[in-house]
């Protein structure tokens, strides 16, 4: 059974999620993801029926805004080395465990039931160490 509930704002999580997860497959070499097809499948996502999802600019829209988000951060961090990562809008981003960055500190900011699925999903060795709503009120 899908854990998200269609047509709900926290179902949008499957965008970028599945976007990330046909790029890993299609091309392997260029976007190693090794969390987004597993996280897709405890989820209990089937998105073999959905024509959105067969749309390579779908995709590609998501690896874009990924890698893009990536390259600003290592960027930034050359610049800044010490600087804190704060990810707005979190979602299932598997952002930090991808870049290997295991020594800034880094905040993952989403709504509660997002923040739930994180938790639940997204195993890293040094988690976030914020994962919360509670800027927004």
């Amino acid at each position: 059974m899908a854990e998200l509930k269609e047509n709900t704002v926290q179902h949008t999580l499957c965008m970028p999620l599945c976007g990330r997860m046909i790029a890993a497959r299609k091309c392997p070499d260029l976007f190693p993801d090794r969390d987004a097809e597993r996280i897709v499948r405890e989820l209990g996502e089937d998105i073999s029926g959905r024509a959105m999802y067969r749309l390579q600019y779908m995709w590609m829209n998501c690896l874009i805004r990924q890698y893009n988000l990536a390259w600003e951060i290592t960027e930034y961090l050359k610049q800044y080395p010490k600087a804190t990562v704060v990810e707005l809008g979190a979602g299932l981003s598997c952002l930090r465990r991808q870049m290997g960055n295991e020594t800034n500190p880094w905040y993952c900011l989403d709504m509660e039931n997002v923040i739930t699925l994180r938790k639940k999903h997204i195993h890293l060795l040094r988690p976030c160490l914020k994962n919360t709503v509670s800027w927004s009120k």
